[in-house]
C-alpha cells in the first residue's frame, strides 16, 4: 500500500511541476505535501516546515522531496523508504542528503 501511495504522490508532484510551467495553471491546485498540520505541531514549527517545503518545491527533485518528507516528516526508516520508492537504500541516502544540502545552503544564506 505504501509503495502505491509513493507512486501516486510522485505522479501528482511531477504533474504539478509541469503545470507550474504552463501559463494557464490553477493557483488552487493542492500539493499533496501541503496538508493541514497535525494537532501536535506548533504554529511556529508549521511555518518553518512550510518554508522548507517551499524551498524543496522550487529546488529539489520530486524524488528528493518524497524521500526527505518520508524520513523527516513521517519518520520512516531508510529501509522502509527504499522499499516504498522501489530503489536502493544508498539512493535514498543520496536523495535525502541532496535535499538537506539545499536546506543547509539556504539556512547559511540567511
Amino acid at each position: 500500500l505504501s509503495t502505491i501511495t509513493v507512486r501516486h504522490v510522485r505522479k501528482l508532484l511531477k504533474k504539478r511541476r509541469l503545470r507550474l510551467l504552463l501559463p494557464f495553471r490553477s493557483e488552487a491546485e493542492e500539493d499533496p505535501l501541503d496538508r493541514a498540520p497535525a494537532s501536535n505541531i506548533s504554529a511556529e514549527d508549521w511555518a518553518m516546515l512550510q518554508q522548507i517545503l517551499t524551498l524543496l518545491k522550487r529546488r529539489a527533485s520530486v524524488e528528493e522531496r518524497i524521500a526527505w518528507s518520508l524520513r523527516t516528516i513521517s519518520g520512516h526508516t531508510i529501509v522502509e523508504i527504499a522499499k516504498m520508492c522501489e530503489c536502493s537504500e544508498r539512493t535514498i541516502h543520496r536523495r535525502i542528503a541532496r535535499a538537506e544540502a539545499l536546506i543547509a545552503k539556504e539556512v547559511d544564506r540567511d
